[in-house]
């Protein structure tokens, strides 16, 4: 990670912006707990339509009773400049290790955490349009809450048959969530389809964080999942309420599985080198976390993943065939 010189230290940027926070947006914030690997998290917001929208796709790691939290997360819109200014300096992580406190600010906001509390911030900047919220809430935030707790999350799909599987990589568009869903409806174990929290150390277990799939529109009218439509985007992918479905919390990931659409439709599955599976599931990952590339947190991602066979799976134009398909490879080979 980069280490630059504060112009102050990060204890009275954060004494700031509690100011701030504290005359703008007065308490109480409207907020709910979810449960993530074990943890209760409780999410606040400075608005409660923001506390509405982000817990469209938290709906199934909801906590119905309150219990004392082991992190809080604070989201709220405003303008950036009003914390940070212009300086353009103030554009990667800035430490205070000694005090406990983070902070990286980025284009369209700030993302902070004081560690001695246990409390994450996260303001998006009006400007940006941006706000973190659109189907996977506070993605970036949890990205990093994840790396401090000794956990990774991964932009990834995970998919299983009696407890193992396998992590799906791929970009945006690569077929992930299609493939996921699929497998949801074949019965199959099913983590999530866009984004998982993987163990950092030991035998390799995928975690569930949302609670929803995301597909677009012409997958939902092909493979017609029984869920609710919670939200669709301007281009037409919808959000799905996966929470119906039964997540599998601590599969066991065995593999690493590329999807690559086949125009002859013959399905198969080959072994490939593991190195360009591993670097496209890290650069996804980062590009998805809104960072540049960390030094410490690309060695950890790649390190983790090192152990693992990687294969292509070649699939065909119905979803529900490469479903099967892929389960009986796994049943097979794992």
């Amino acid at each position: 990670m980069s280490e630059n010189q504060n112009k102050v230290p990060l204890s009275v940027f954060f004494a700031a912006v509690e100011r701030r926070l504290a005359k703008k947006f007065p308490a109480p914030w409207p907020s709910f707990q979810v449960e993530v690997a074990g943890r209760i998290i409780e999410l606040r917001f400075a608005s409660s339509s923001d506390a509405e929208y982000a817990s469209m796709g938290l709906r199934g790691r909801i906590v119905q009773t309150e219990r004392n939290p082991h992190t809080i997360f604070k989201y709220w819109q405003d303008s950036c400049a009003e914390y940070i200014g212009e300086d353009n300096n103030f554009v990667r992580w800035k430490y205070d290790v000694k005090d406990g406190f983070v902070a990286n600010f980025i284009n369209e906001g700030i993302l902070c955490a004081d560690f001695r509390n246990k409390v994450f911030y996260c303001c998006n900047d009006i400007a940006s349009g941006n706000r973190m919220l659109y189907m996977h809430a506070m993605h970036r935030v949890f990205y990093q809450w994840a790396f401090r707790e000794g956990m990774i999350m991964f932009h990834s799909a995970a998919i299983g048959v009696n407890g193992v599987g396998a992590l799906i990589a791929g970009q945006s568009g690569a077929g992930k969530s299609t493939l996921s869903t699929a497998c949801m409806l074949a019965g199959m174990d099913v983590v999530g389809d866009d984004y998982i929290i993987l163990t950092g150390t030991g035998e390799h277990r995928a975690m569930p964080l949302y609670s929803t799939v995301c597909l677009n529109k012409d997958m939902c009218e092909k493979l017609k999942p029984d869920m609710q439509t919670i939200e669709t985007a301007p281009s037409g992918k919808c959000a799905l309420d996966a929470s119906v479905a039964l997540l599998q919390s601590g599969l066991k990931i065995k593999c690493l599985l590329i999807p690559v659409r086949q125009k002859d439709g013959v399905l198969r599955i080959a072994s490939v080198p593991s190195g360009p599976v591993i670097t496209r599931i890290v650069y996804s990952t980062m590009i998805q976390a809104g960072f540049s590339r960390e030094t410490q947190q690309v060695h950890q991602m790649a390190t983790r993943l090192s152990d693992l066979p990687a294969y292509e799976f070649h699939q065909c134009g119905d979803p529900r065939r490469n479903a099967e398909f892929l389960r009986e490879f796994i049943i097979k080979e794992m």
